[in-house]
């Protein structure tokens, strides 16, 4: 059993994540990278990370992607996320019910993931697809270039 980054952590984050886009629905990749960025935000800005940093992160990514989809079933099981088939493909949102569930908790993991969720949600959930892959390769470039820190790339 999965104790850290299990189905239903991950799928509690993932619920934080939606409700802080909400009612904007967001596809498994979005919410894979916005997921990153939401336990990694020390790497990309002042905002401290939840799990440790590294260059090499990036690799959980393609580890991670299952993981979120049982979590996402999990969630959506319990009423937590829904899901929307449309044209461009499978989306999924926090149901009304979410905000409600996050409030019941009151472990200080979850206020701090709330706080970077909503941080990454603010800066980066608008991106294209290509600016989001620019910014994923930002720690990279910061580890050969560390004197600038958190400005690359410059336009987000």
């Amino acid at each position: 059993m999965l104790l850290f980054n299990g189905p239903v952590e991950v799928g509690i984050r993932t619920v934080i994540l939606l409700n802080a886009v909400f009612p904007q629905s967001l596809d498994l990749n979005r919410i894979t990278i916005l997921d990153h960025w939401t336990l990694h935000s020390g790497m990309f800005s002042d905002l401290p990370s939840v799990h440790p940093d590294r260059t090499n992160s990036l690799g959980e990514l393609g580890l991670k992607r299952g993981t979120i989809e049982q979590g996402l079933q999990l969630m959506r099981s319990a009423g937590m996320v829904s899901f929307i088939a449309s044209a461009e493909g499978i989306s999924y949102r926090a149901t009304e019910e979410a905000a409600g569930f996050l409030g019941l908790m009151e472990a200080p993991l979850v206020a701090a993931l709330g706080t970077r969720a909503e941080w990454a949600a603010n800066h980066f959930a608008e991106l294209t697809d290509t600016q989001a892959h620019q910014w994923m390769l930002a720690p990279l470039h910061n580890a050969e270039d560390p004197g600038n820190g958190n400005v690359w790339p410059p336009h987000a």
